[in-house]
């Protein structure tokens, strides 16, 4: 039997949250969302993965190109995907095993940027992936 697990950030986000993450935005009217450094961690359930699905976004305006991101698992396992557009998104990772625990997979962002840098802000921080909900398909 399969089990969804949603996890809404600003809600129930943070027994997921690894090393990586800042805290809670939210950009106008747009659901709550937490940015990803450079490097982002996040910590799976023990149950069996079937896909993990991420509700994301990226300032591709503000950068002037696609988000370039990794997913990687513990088996070193790379799920590419590229953000082209400041809509949000459905990128979906399925497991070289499905229905085998992971404890953990790592957002690696190749593109980070800085505000200070490209909008001369006072904000010094390298992000990544915006990131809304998270859902989880376990066995």
């Amino acid at each position: 039997m399969n089990v969804n697990r949603f996890y809404v950030f600003g809600f129930n986000e943070r027994s997921i949250l690894g090393e990586g993450w800042y805290d809670l935005e939210r950009l106008g009217d747009g659901p709550p969302f937490r940015a990803t450094s450079a490097r982002a961690t996040l910590i799976l359930p023990k149950f069996g993965l079937q896909e993990l699905a991420l509700i994301c976004c990226a300032r591709t305006k503000t950068t002037g190109q696609p988000l370039q991101v990794d997913l990687v698992d513990p088996r070193g396992q790379v799920t590419r995907m590229d953000l082209c557009s400041e809509a949000w998104h459905i990128r979906r990772y399925i497991p070289p095993e499905p229905g085998q625990p992971l404890e953990y997979l790592e957002i690696l962002v190749r593109n980070p940027w800085s505000p200070n840098r490209l909008l001369g802000s006072s904000d010094r921080r390298l992000l990544g992936l915006f990131v809304s909900a998270i859902r989880l398909c376990c066995v």
